[in-house]
């Protein structure tokens, strides 16, 4: 949901709104917790079966979006991300 005082972009042919925020994310970011690959960004259907479904650092279960390593099965939360 777009609010009227955020900053967007808009497909005026596709009547779509993105957060300027949203499209400057990137898919894979490090974080200190896990220096040795890349975290992807995964929502919850890109999940991989094997992966872990809670958060390794403060045992939060996703249930939407979280960061994943494939090489590690290693998965942190977008709040512990932050961090």
């Amino acid at each position: 949901e777009v609010l009227e005082f955020e900053q967007y972009y808009e497909c005026h042919k596709c009547d779509l709104f993105f957060h300027v925020k949203c499209t400057e994310l990137s898919l894979e970011e490090y974080h200190t917790s896990h220096p040795e690959h890349p975290l992807k960004f995964l929502k919850g259907e890109e999940a991989p079966v094997y992966a872990d479904k809670n958060c390794l650092l403060c045992g939060m279960e996703f249930n939407q979006e979280f960061h994943h390593c494939a090489v590690c099965n290693f998965s942190i939360c977008k709040e512990c991300m932050k961090n």
